[in-house]
């Protein structure tokens, strides 16, 4: 069976409650919607609950369905007991987030604040187990509790447009509940041990297909009631019996023979403590290999199918290649962590010295010894301590990220330059002390460079040209006594831009896609003096035939070219606030139909209305077609689409393929210097999903190291890709960066179609 460790939480907004929750029952509200309690001098306590949830993120749901993403939403996270004690109750409408190591959520709270990096949510139920998937519920307004029972009747009120009360009702229906049943209930106190069931396979099931559940909630609650009617009464309560529906109660979902493999908290809380008791601190070294503790695994992970020792298959996965753990950005912190038999041995080596801050996550992984047997993990925590002779760390990705918004901005002699604003403070990991930041130089080859306090600036005109890497400016961190410098490079300052001229006179295509609302189409477009004329094709088909022109074609607007660079108006946009624009990169690939194919990539496109970022645009159509049809060959040549990324300030070709039906993947070619490394410098993780319904629904969501391979047979290639079942669909491929602050892209979506 496919397992998901997930957690079925309940909040209870309780009056006059504390925070021990564990043995209290909610208040009993009305069977409908209902209605807000009066405010007890002690406030509100917020509970999370199957089993008692720890460390979620409770935060204002400000339209009803979103998830944790605005830092600004944040009310506070649920404690060993699974309560969040309010001074009173918020106005606005309540909701849980969940919280996965790595994942879009948590990296939201860690963003916050370093001191959230290690924190992620577990279960009472199974405590000493993280979630393997990041998950939101909602409630109807003020209501005292959130729990997938409330989630569907929120989920129902937004597809059939109906009131809480409906709502209710038609939950009750597909669940099988009688009119007068409480969906407020606290099922975990009270224990309701088939209507807790209920609410784990909802959860577990909305966690494997959020869009389709969000879609269709009450298919999914019938399918729930229908799976939870034929599992064994001795297996309604066991927390690690597990599965999923997939909302369609024409079929037969798989009923579970056994249950997961889960973590014994006896052994984890023993190997725990030998964790907690460990005194590191930040620089500190060894001569000669040391043993710091060992631990027996042999009975960590457990399985109730299974009465032997799992003691195969288990490893440490977050290590280098010599055994030291990694951080979340991939750094060594010098800790030595192998497995070997059941045996998990903690150390260091003579090589590598302690480094970084705060809690770090220790993730052993078991594999699981056969198909019958479910894979899980155990995360562990260590704490690195710092002095005040501990310098600022530069934070490698963050520092890449810095390093391509300069290589990105177009430098040329005489022209001003668009500012460059970075703060420092998500550059330098100040190990939670004040950072006082300097300039060893305040102007550069015609730039000026400023501080205002942590913020970074760079503006100016370039004086002279120069190659890539020719200057370099320099900002130093200082902590306590000791201090950091970060390097930045200059891109190359060109003495002329490069002329964008080159695109006058001749068709260009381009893909206009917007994939909410299913649109894909082909343009055709062309600049001829001093106007812009365009033909824009059908919806999911070739590319116009005819040459835009003022016979055939839409004029869309005018341009005019200064300094090698275009400036793009029309009545919307007027030529006096019209932006100069760049030709950033011109890439030449081969196609099997096309032949050689130039790829123009230009700052915010050449239409009067600015695109988002660079658009691409293609003196021959095939390309854009195998983006914008929908195919059902499985050829290479007929499916590869041909796109472009920026990775440390170079322009690259990037090709979207698949693999003999079951691999997805983007190889990006052309630079025999790009390495992992290179890309995972600036995207923290790749996602592959499908269009269902106009909406994304997420297949592979995995970080940039675990799914990148060096091309052994071809140096000048790197491949990132996940395995996948492929059917005829459209793919959308994410490459999501460490900062959306900093990155100088946002996520870039591709299209693709499979037999």
């Amino acid at each position: 069976m496919k397992k998901k460790i997930l957690a079925t939480s309940v909040i209870a907004l309780l009056a006059g409650c504390g925070s021990d929750s564990d043995s209290s029952s909610p208040s009993t509200p009305s069977p409908l919607t209902p209605s807000p309690s009066t405010p007890s001098p002690s406030g509100y306590t917020v509970t999370g609950f199957d089993g008692y949830l720890q460390n979620a993120v409770v935060y204002i749901d400000k339209d009803g369905s979103s998830s944790f993403s605005d830092a600004s939403e944040f009310v506070g996270l649920t404690d060993e007991s699974g309560t969040l004690t309010l001074d009173e109750m918020p106005s606005e409408q309540l909701a849980l987030q969940t919280l996965v190591s790595g994942e879009p959520a948590q990296q939201v709270l860690a963003g916050m604040d370093s001191k959230y990096e290690a924190v992620y949510t577990t279960d009472s139920d199974r405590p000493s187990m993280p979630l393997d998937a990041e998950y939101t519920l909602h409630t109807t307004e003020t209501a005292e509790v959130i729990s997938p029972l409330t989630d569907l009747i929120v989920l129902e009120m937004k597809k059939s447009g109906t009131d809480a009360d409906t709502a209710i009702a038609v939950v009750q229906g597909a669940l099988g509940l009688d009119s007068d049943s409480d969906l407020y209930v606290d099922f975990v106190d009270n224990g309701d041990e088939k209507l807790h069931k209920t609410a784990q396979i909802l959860v577990d099931s909305k966690a494997e297909s959020p869009i389709a559940y969000e879609l269709d909630p009450i298919e999914f609650a019938t399918d729930t009631k229908i799976a939870v009617d034929q599992i064994p009464a001795d297996k309604l309560s066991d927390p690690n019996y597990r599965m999923i529906v997939d909302g369609d109660t024409g079929t037969n979902d798989t009923i579970p023979t056994g249950s997961d493999t889960y973590v014994n908290p006896t052994v984890f809380n023993t190997v725990q403590a030998q964790f907690d008791a460990l005194d590191l601190t930040y620089g500190y070294s060894v001569g000669t290999p040391i043993t710091l503790f060992e631990a027996d695994l042999t009975d960590l992970f457990k399985d109730s199918d299974n009465t032997g020792k799992l003691t195969n298959f288990i490893h440490v996965s977050n290590t280098a290649s010599n055994y030291v753990v990694l951080d979340k950005y991939n750094e060594k912190t010098g800790l030595v962590a192998y497995v070997t038999n059941g045996q998990m041995r903690v150390g260091m080596n003579s090589t590598d010295a302690i480094k970084g801050s705060g809690d770090y996550i220790v993730v052993v992984q078991y594999e699981g010894e056969d198909l019958d047997t479910s894979k899980t993990k155990a995360l562990f925590s260590f704490s690195i301590k710092v002095d005040d002779s501990t310098p600022p760390v530069l934070i490698s990705n963050e520092a890449n990220l810095a390093q391509a918004k300069v290589y990105d901005t177009p430098m040329v002699v005489g022209i001003d330059i668009d500012p460059i604003e970075l703060d420092l403070n998500s550059i330098f990991n100040s190990h939670g002390k004040d950072i006082e930041f300097s300039l060893i130089q305040n102007t550069m080859n015609g730039l000026n460079l400023s501080l205002n306090g942590s913020m970074l600036t760079i503006d100016g005109v370039p004086s002279a040209g120069a190659e890539k890497d020719a200057y370099a400016l320099e900002v130093v961190g200082k902590s306590g006594s000791a201090e950091t410098t970060l390097s930045l490079d200059l891109p190359e300052i060109l003495l002329v831009p490069n002329d964008i001229a080159t695109m006058e006179n001749q068709v260009l295509y381009r893909a206009v896609l917007n994939l909410h609302a299913d649109i894909r189409k082909c343009e055709a477009i062309q600049l001829i003096n001093g106007q812009i004329y365009s033909i824009l094709g059908d919806n999911k088909s070739d590319c116009p035939t005819g040459v835009p022109s003022d016979i055939n074609g839409d004029l869309v607007g005018n341009y005019s070219i200064e300094n090698g660079r275009l400036l793009a108006f029309s009545g919307k946009v007027p030529a006096d606030n019209a932006t100069p624009r760049y030709l950033l990169s011109t890439l030449i690939a081969n196609d099997s139909d096309d032949g050689k194919v130039t790829r123009y990539l230009v700052q915010e496109g050449i239409t009067a209305t600015p695109e988002t970022y660079s658009v691409e645009f293609y003196d021959k159509k095939r390309n854009v077609e195998k983006i914008v049809k929908d195919r059902s060959v499985g050829s290479w040549a007929e499916n590869s689409v041909a796109s472009s990324i920026n990775i440390n300030g170079e322009y690259v070709t990037t090709y979207l393929m698949a693999n003999s039906g079951s691999r997805i993947y983007l190889q990006i070619d052309g630079n025999p210097d790009m390495f992992c490394k290179d890309l995972a410098g600036q995207y923290s993780h790749y996602e592959v999903g499908i269009m269902s319904n106009n909406e994304f629904q997420s297949l592979s969501y995995q970080p940039i190291y675990d799914v990148c391979e060096e091309d052994s047979y071809n140096p000048t290639t790197i491949d990132v890709g996940v395995d996948l079942g492929l059917g005829n669909q459209k793919y959308v491929h994410i490459l999501h960066p460490h900062s959306t602050s900093n990155a100088p892209y946002i996520q870039r979506e591709w299209i693709e179609t499979r037999d």
